[in-house]
């Protein structure tokens, strides 16, 4: 990694922090029913001396902007139609989509397997199923869902609409399904994401402020139902993405595995649970 490279990298992770807390303020996110690989799953994260964290907090926004811009090559899955239309054709609107980014250095900074959440949000087809199309939040967006922007994030753009080949340039994607009532309870679900549609990006990755919201935050913030479990890091909570990943893979919670992707440099396979607990679990003891 260049040297500029790691300077940003160490620069980002103090302002996750946020501000000058003492490390003793941490907490583990408690996840009940994970399998025991993932027992030390999203408990640890880098101490900074309080003077590092105080110097960087203001530039947050900035720093973060600067960060995101940063690539070192294409994601393995990204010219793969292939692995586009398999993830494509199992997803239902609220799906979540996780995925891992080691191709951008915003990918090496967040701790853990996964760095980014985005959520599918249906194509023209689903939304009319599912009564929603003629909403008013979803109108001002028809031609945009048309065109194929069908995945809702948080990045440092704020919230907005993807398309799948944006979000499918990186090395993994796992799927997994909320359980979240029936039709009307999605279709609710579904306008307050759109609702969002502008709302700007957390930069200091606080799960306490829904004025503005990061990638995991979103999803928190929309369905609060699933009781995600925060980490408790610099004196603030935040939700890390392996935490929903970890979720998704454990006994009892609302969600559900649907599938997990992996790339490779020379092709791409289907994986299942199991090995995303592997991989997940490797990630946290590196």
């Amino acid at each position: 990694m260049p040297a500029f490279a790691r300077l940003l990298l160490l620069v980002l992770m103090t302002t996750l922090a946020g501000c000058i807390h003492d490390t003793k303020d941490q907490t583990t996110p408690q996840l009940k029913g994970a399998p025991a690989a993932l027992a030390g799953c999203c408990g640890s994260a880098p101490a900074y001396p309080g003077w590092l964290i105080a110097l960087a907090d203001p530039f947050a926004p900035l720093v973060g902007r600067t960060i995101a811009l940063v690539e070192f090559r294409k994601g393995h899955l990204a010219e793969r139609p292939d692995a586009h239309g398999f993830i494509l054709r199992r997803l239902q609107p609220l799906d979540i989509v996780l995925v891992s980014s080691d191709n951008r250095l915003t990918g090496t900074a967040i701790p853990g397997l996964f760095s980014h959440t985005t959520i599918y949000l249906g194509t023209e087809k689903q939304l009319r199923r599912l009564g929603a199309w003629n909403e008013p939040f979803i109108a001002p967006h028809r031609d945009a869902i048309r065109a194929g922007k069908v995945f809702i994030e948080a990045d440092k753009k704020g919230v907005h609409l993807s398309l799948a080949e944006g979000v499918f340039d990186t090395d993994k994607a796992m799927v997994l399904r909320p359980r979240v009532g029936g039709p009307s309870c999605r279709r609710k679900a579904l306008l307050r994401y759109f609702e969002h549609i502008g709302s700007r990006f957390d930069f200091r990755f606080n799960a306490a402020e829904g004025d503005r919201l990061f990638c995991a935050e979103l999803v928190h913030h929309i369905l609060p139902e699933l009781d995600l479990p925060a980490a408790r890091l610099y004196g603030r909570d935040t939700i890390i993405p392996d935490v929903i990943a970890a979720a998704g893979l454990s006994r009892g919670t609302r969600l559900g595995f649907v599938a997990y992707v992996r790339g490779r440099r020379d092709g791409w396979e289907s994986a299942s649970a199991s090995a995303a607990i592997n991989d997940i679990a490797a990630a946290w003891r590196r």
